[in-house]
């Protein structure tokens, strides 16, 4: 399923369609994953999965402001959290790319 969804991601990102709503529902996932891998739902004041996915995807929706929307940093962020150890996580050290996929008019 994972190799499924890179490659989702991958053609997505090819054909330049990765859509704000589609990022919203794969950061979450990857957020949430990440989070119950590492006991972190309570830290974050979340009560469980499906709490979670909600949660994150308030936060993270692009749709929430005006920004300039990035579709690569999208990608990157969604990988690269996917890539994150539960130490990173603790340590706060959260990847840039992520940063980068809905900036404020500079």
């Amino acid at each position: 399923e994972e190799m499924t969804r890179l490659l989702t991601l991958t053609m997505m990102m090819t054909f330049g369609c990765y859509s704000k709503s589609s990022y919203t529902e794969d950061v979450s996932t990857a957020y949430c994953t990440l989070y119950d891998d590492c006991d972190y739902f309570q830290v974050q004041q979340i009560d469980d999965y499906d709490d979670c996915l909600t949660v994150v995807a308030e936060r993270q929706d692009p749709e929430n402001g005006d920004c300039d929307w990035d579709a690569g940093a999208a990608v990157d962020c969604v990988e690269d959290i996917n890539q994150m150890t539960c130490e990173d996580m603790y340590d706060g050290d959260y990847p840039l790319s992520c940063e980068m996929v809905c900036t404020r008019g500079q």
